[in-house]
Order: structure tokens, then C-alpha cells, then sequence
């Protein structure tokens, strides 16, 4: 994994920690929210240890208090190539930390930049409008900050890379 994919990976862990805010370990339903528990990684030569051990101590710091489910969305720049494993590693994160979302992008990018641009703010707009708790964002520098500034606005905590 690249170092931006471990960052985009540390980043949505991060925010996902916000899980861990809540009082109590039933939903709504007044069904019993367990802890977090996560599937053993398979060990290789690519294994990236140092991110494996910090989301184990997030997963145990989550599971220290009690954990609430929470929608998050993840929207990269395209969802084939480069970003690819890191729509996978966010899709592994949502689901061992039980956070209800999608990790969205197109699977084509466009001749027209200003096309990708605008899908992304509709996304994040759509977002909010959705319901969100939570937006990670692979953003298109400048492009996107009426947007984000807007989920921001709205008390939905969004997590860009630097």
C-alpha cells in the first residue's frame, strides 16, 4: 500500500473513531451494540505493520466506551487504479467498525475534469442532504471547498487528506 493509501486508511480510521461517542451500548431498537471485533489480518512481506497495529489500538480505544452505528460516506477521485486499494481498505474499515456508508467514485474518469468536479460536489451535497455523520473525501483541491465548507456547516465532521 502506497503512503497516501495509509494515510487515506489512517484518515477514515480516525474518523470512524467517532463511533466511540454515545451513552449507551443498545440502539434504538433497543438492540445490544457489541464491541468491535476484528477478523485476524494474513500476514505477508506486504503486510503494513505499523497501520495494522494503529487500527488495532483505535479498534481497542473504540471499544473502551460504548459504540453507536453511524453512516459514513468516502468519496475518492475514481474507483479503479490508484485509488482502488483504498476504496478497499475503507470498505474493510466501515465494516469491521460496523458504520453503516458507501465508499463512492467513477469507475471511468472523464476527458473533462470540471465533469469529475462537479459529481463530487453533488456527492457531497447528497451526502448532507442523506444524512451523513461523516465524510471522507479525496478532494479536487479548491473545487470542492463550497462543498465541504457547507458538510462542515452542517456539524459533519470531514476528513480531507493534507
Amino acid at each position: 500500500m502506497t503512503r497516501v493509501g495509509r494515510c487515506w486508511t489512517a484518515a477514515v480510521g480516525l474518523l470512524l473513531t467517532m463511533t466511540a461517542c454515545g451513552s449507551s451500548d443498545t440502539d434504538e431498537a433497543g438492540t445490544d451494540v457489541g464491541h468491535i471485533e476484528r477478523p485476524p489480518t494474513l500476514q505477508s512481506e506486504f503486510t503494513p505493520l505499523e497501520l495494522e497495529e494503529t487500527v488495532d489500538r483505535l479498534i481497542a480505544r473504540i471499544n473502551e466506551s460504548t459504540v453507536e452505528p453511524m453512516q459514513m460516506v468516502v468519496l475518492l477521485k475514481n474507483l479503479d487504479t490508484f485509488f482502488e486499494p483504498i476504496a478497499t481498505g475503507a470498505s474493510r474499515a466501515m465494516g469491521e467498525l460496523g458504520v453503516t456508508g458507501n465508499v463512492l467514485g467513477p469507475t471511468d474518469q472523464s476527458d473533462d475534469p470540471t465533469t469529475s468536479q462537479s459529481l463530487q460536489n453533488q456527492q457531497i451535497e447528497q451526502a448532507v442532504a442523506g444524512g451523513a455523520e461523516g465524510i471522507g473525501v479525496s478532494p479536487y483541491g479548491d473545487m470542492n471547498a463550497a462543498a465541504v465548507d457547507n458538510a462542515v456547516a452542517n456539524a459533519i465532521p470531514v476528513v480531507t487528506p493534507r
